[in-house]
């Protein structure tokens, strides 16, 4: 079984997100977070001094009720940020804190087991029966309110249902579940403080759970979309703003936790402020927390993968680098282009369902668009097959422009480039010229002949303040970074940078050291989209704890392998987006096909099993 793929425009979305420095502090982790901790301490007080006082006359019982039902709500955000390692960093500490959170809303539920049942609605969100959490959302009343009243006895017929699919370890922990499960309830029900169980947690475990999964799932998740379809409209944004955040503990914004699931709620909006650019880009879908809700209706209406495209000709072929043309478009038809800001880019429709996305290459002239593509010989074949099919008076078709790195207004700026990603910085140049803004173009690359616009760098009307820097160079030491002289940072002045990931983390390190703040720094990666992949290869994986040996096809993942295999792994985007599936390989070369594993991830071992295969015949991995 192939692993199902999100549509390549959202998917590039996301990985550009991703790739993006600034997020890359949104998803660490601490080992303790006062956050969950601070949740996790106060949800027990509430409780046990709300029943405590109830019990001892001091406190009405329905307002006891009521205080413990919102203390029985809250605590589900700790344990659904244990079920993404999104609690602590440590697994042990994770998982434990989990499982206790877990105790006064579903007794007898260990991080694990709802590890799985949640990880099934985030593979399958939007699809009936395989979508635990789809009855919630598809039902009709009166038979939406049980589900949302009894979701967890829902959850447990749902399980029990596939148990024969399930490793035999994790079962017999999910039995044991059950049975604790029962007993609680039974071992209560039957002692002297039945009553008091009844008011003080029962009704209000019941008035909680309803709360949270109309915060949780059903007003989130439009009736039959699905994620693996339609990822950024599978889930919605709440609006609200500050007081919709707080009264739902960040789930206003539950579409950042579907799309990286690995952010804890205290930082969801983080990672809105990081996303929303780029997310804005495509239809999101905005609902509120009470009323009726938006659907996004059919992908037609509302896909910002298949947005729509215009007819081009090439009119211009040029080869303005080593490996790397520029072609000049024009409309096809008499509509003129629309206009664009500097920054932006479009869309490359290929044959086949290939996109592609470019960025426009200089200022808009009221008639064309140019963009410049380099041939990666090594890449997924799009560059290749432009460059080979892309010739003057070829008809083309593009998408609208979309701007994910748009130029503000500054008192001063400073452009940096590496290698190809000068293409949206000489449009950001042009513009500062003619607006007369005081600027700097610092060029990097390897050699004068393997720079992209050598020529035209040379004479441009900006010509003067236009700085490169090679590889080669006697000064730079084989480090072209060591010769920008990057300014002190003064307030109104901002830095724009495009280039490989690398090469950026660099000049933003540098950057830092001269005080730059993080918010006047901006990034765009050219290399954010899918990675580079080769031919599948066959292996074995072989599991070091029981010393089996799995055997992975070429059509299937390691991922497919291991859930064939009944070796439980817990998987939300089967992307290689969100780090859900990380595993730790003890032995054997790994070809990285994610985008969530940093540099230092990868040097310790881990990799993604939804994507990433072996690189030779076998994998050892500490499963």
């Amino acid at each position: 079984m192939q692993t199902s793929t999100y549509p390549e425009a959202e998917r590039n979305t996301l990985a550009g997100i991703m790739a993006d420095p600034a997020f890359a502090r949104v998803v660490r982790i601490p080992t303790l977070a006062w956050q969950e901790i601070g949740l996790i301490a106060g949800c027990y007080s509430v409780l046990l001094l709300g029943t405590a006082l109830a019990i001892g006359g001091w406190l009405p019982y329905p307002l006891a009720m009521m205080v413990n039902a919102l203390a029985i709500y809250a605590i589900f955000t700790p344990l659904h940020d244990a079920t993404h390692g999104a609690l602590s960093r440590n697994r042990t500490f994770n998982d434990a804190l989990g499982t206790l959170a877990a105790l006064p809303l579903f007794p007898g539920f260990t991080t694990g087991l709802y590890r799985f049942l949640h990880m099934e609605h985030h593979k399958h969100t939007g699809e009936a029966e395989a979508d635990p959490d789809e009855v919630t959302v598809a039902s009709r009343m009166p038979t939406k309110l049980l589900a949302w009243m009894f979701l967890d006895l829902y959850w447990i017929g749902w399980y029990l249902r596939r148990v024969g699919e399930r490793p035999r370890q994790e079962w017999m922990g999910a039995i044991a579940s059950v049975v604790f499960f029962l007993g609680w309830h039974i071992g209560w029900l039957l002692s002297p403080y039945a009553v008091e169980f009844l008011l003080l947690w029962l009704i209000p475990q019941r008035l909680g759970i309803t709360l949270l999964v109309y915060m949780f799932a059903s007003i989130q998740h439009p009736e039959g979309v699905h994620q693996r379809d339609r990822p950024i409209q599978g889930t919605r944004m709440m609006r609200g703003g500050w007081w919709a955040r707080w009264a739902t503990l960040s789930q206003a914004q539950h579409l950042m936790h579907h799309l990286f699931p690995t952010v804890p709620y205290y930082r969801y909006n983080d990672a809105w402020r990081v996303a929303a650019p780029r997310l804005r880009e495509h239809d999101i879908v905005w609902g509120q927390l009470l009323g009726r809700q938006p659907h996004p209706g059919l992908p037609a209406q509302t896909s910002g993968s298949e947005a729509e495209t215009m007819e081009a000709r090439v009119v211009a072929v040029e080869d303005v680098g080593e490996v790397v043309r520029a072609y000049t478009l024009e409309p096809a038809a008499s509509t003129p282009f629309p206009a664009y800001a500097p920054g932006a880019h479009v869309d490359v429709h290929l044959a086949d369902g290939i996109v592609r996305q470019y960025s426009l290459c200089e200022a808009f002239d009221g008639r064309h668009y140019r963009i410049a593509v380099k041939r990666e010989d090594r890449g997924r074949g799009g560059s290749r097959r432009l460059h080979a099919q892309w010739e003057t008076g070829a008809t083309v078709h593009i998408g609208r422009p979309r701007n994910l790195f748009a130029l503000g207004e500054h008192a001063s700026v400073v452009l940096v480039a590496g290698g190809i990603g000068i293409t949206p910085l000489l449009a950001m140049a042009d513009a500062l010229h003619k607006a007369r803004t005081p600027f700097m173009f610092h060029v990097c690359a390897r050699m004068p002949e393997g720079q992209p616009f050598h020529q035209f760098l040379q004479t441009a009307p900006y010509a003067a303040d236009v700085r490169c820097h090679y590889d080669h160079a006697p000064e730079t030491q084989n480090n072209p970074l060591r010769d920008i002289d990057l300014p002190e940072w003064k307030p109104g002045q901002a830095l724009y940078l495009c280039g490989p990931k690398g090469f950026m983390a660099h000049v933003q390190a540098m950057a830092s050291r001269r005080g730059w703040p993080a918010d006047c720094i901006f990034t765009e990666s050219f290399s954010a989209g899918s990675p580079p992949t080769g031919v599948n290869e066959a292996f074995e994986a072989v599991l070091a704890r029981s010393g089996r040996v799995l055997q992975v096809g070429v059509a299937e993942s390691l991922l497919d392998a291991l859930n064939a295999a009944h070796c439980s792994v817990p998987a939300a985007c089967t992307q290689g987006l969100c780090g859900s599936c990380v595993c730790t390989v003890l032995k054997g070369d790994v070809e990285h096909r994610d985008v969530a594993l940093t540099d230092a991830d990868r040097a310790a071992g881990r990799m993604t099993v939804c994507v990433s295969r072996a690189r030779g015949a076998r994998l050892v991995l500490d499963l």
